[in-house]
């Protein structure tokens, strides 16, 4: 799969198929919706693999946009169904 992030109408568009909203998502979050452990995600990060990128909040705190995530799933579903 090739993630690039999604553009702004991409982001409206994929928000309201899933009945969403923005919001910036911490680590729980993050694996609550992408169902990835987070060994995974830093195994992947460590690969090089594309992933959504992440938000520095403070020098200790980082986010995602839960658009972002939400295409991230839609763009590795849409490749499992491929394949």
């Amino acid at each position: 799969m090739n993630y690039k992030e999604p553009t702004q109408v991409q982001r409206a568009k994929i928000l309201a198929a899933s009945n969403e909203t923005e919001t910036l998502c911490h680590e729980k979050e993050h694996r609550e919706i992408t169902k990835v452990s987070s060994p995974t995600w830093w195994r992947w990060q460590h690969q090089g693999k594309a992933l959504p990128n992440k938000i520095k909040l403070s020098s200790n705190r980082s986010a995602w946009r839960k658009s972002s995530l939400l295409w991230f799933i839609h763009l590795l579903e849409s490749t499992q169904k491929v394949e």
